[in-house]
């Protein structure tokens, strides 16, 4: 590369997104970090975010957690970050941390993409907190906000399935033949 170039941090920043792509994460996680020592690079948060997503796909949660605290909640990658370290937590087991983040992720940013993910992530987090009451509203929410999801990671039947097990847990069995 031309260290002096006008776009050598673009390219710097190509050459770590195609890495990353190859799912080479120490080689993207060493580009991406060498994009940032170009000072006022518009890549910046975009790195600090691959940097943190590097990381969590090589199971260092705690790595991932640090790297996604960098990227400017200000940033088109706020979102993404807030709802990966909620993620990261997760995958840690710090259930109630995992909770806070993702609430911070809905009110912060009402209108992510990642909205519904989070909504049936912290209603599966409060079952592992055995806070039956919480699983009933979180999942009484997202089934009201998506009726028919069917993605991946948030679908209305599995949140439905978590409400009804909580109301179980609950001893509220009449609530539970009720629903349909």
């Amino acid at each position: 590369l031309y260290p002096t170039s006008k776009v050598a941090d673009d390219a710097r920043y190509s050459i770590a997104y195609s890495f990353l792509i190859q799912k080479e994460y120490s080689k993207a996680y060493k580009e991406f970090k060498l994009v940032l020592s170009y000072k006022g690079t518009e890549w910046a948060d975009a790195a600090r975010f691959h940097m943190g997503e590097c990381r969590f796909r090589q199971e260092d949660f705690n790595s991932a957690l640090l790297e996604f605290s960098r990227v400017n909640a200000k940033s088109e990658y706020g979102d993404k970050a807030t709802y990966w370290r909620g993620l990261a937590h997760l995958e840690l087991r710090q259930f109630q941390k995992a909770v806070d983040e993702l609430n911070v992720l809905l009110s912060k940013f009402p209108k992510t993409e990642f909205r519904p993910q989070a909504m049936f992530r912290i209603a599966t987090s409060y079952f592992e907190l055995e806070n039956y009451n919480a699983v009933v509203k979180a999942a009484d929410r997202f089934m009201t906000e998506y009726p028919n999801a069917d993605l991946p990671s948030a679908k209305s039947d599995s949140a439905l399935f978590w409400k009804m097990r909580s109301l179980c847990e609950l001893g509220e069995y009449e609530e539970v033949i009720v629903v349909e």
